[in-house]
């Protein structure tokens, strides 16, 4: 299950409060009918980022004591225009990288190959667009464009994107969409 959530600042200070009882006395966090079980053993990260005027906290809560998370898949498949198309969606089903485009399947294959030995050395490019959207671009260690990112409204959402797509294209399962 995966959840994102803008809350108005009283509903930001009431989970606050049930996180911090949830944290000091055990138990779980409800968030929309969702009981989140907050075990003891926590790494809570503050990231704060300030650019154009504009500042944002983000506050990250990761724990371990829970199942293995699944990985992502590869997907390969044909587009109208005869060419094959690859595409890493994450364990959510949101699209996070989509490759580039190949003229055969073998080589589609080949290219999600890339994809996935190349990944923990890739070079990531973070770019703004011409709609001051934030994405990013995956490049193999020569440098070469490998895949690119969705848009992205913040730039923090797009380097937590990147590290996503890290974390799943190494073992990602590779399913042929016909």
């Amino acid at each position: 299950m995966d959840m994102e959530k803008d809350l108005s600042t009283a509903e930001a200070v009431a989970l606050l409060r049930q996180l911090a009882d949830a944290l000091e006395k055990g138990g779980a966090l409800d968030v929309d009918g969702t009981k989140i079980k907050m075990p003891k053993d926590l790494e809570i990260s503050l990231e704060f980022e300030e650019e154009d005027g504009a500042s944002e906290l983000e506050i990250e809560i990761n724990w371990t004591d829970s199942p293995p998370a699944k990985t992502g898949k590869f997907e390969i498949f044909p587009g109208k225009d005869g060419k094959w198309y690859t595409r890493l969606k994450a364990t959510n089903g949101q699209v996070i990288l989509t490759g580039n485009s190949f003229a055969t399947k073998e080589e589609a294959e080949a290219g999600v190959e890339a994809v996935k030995k190349n990944a923990v050395e890739a070079q990531i490019d973070h770019r703004v667009s011409k709609t001051n959207q934030a994405y990013f671009v995956l490049n193999d260690p020569d440098g070469g464009s490998i895949g690119k990112s969705q848009m992205y409204k913040r730039k923090v959402s797009a380097q937590k994107g990147a590290r996503s797509v890290l974390t799943n294209a190494p073992s990602a399962e590779v399913v042929i969409v016909e």
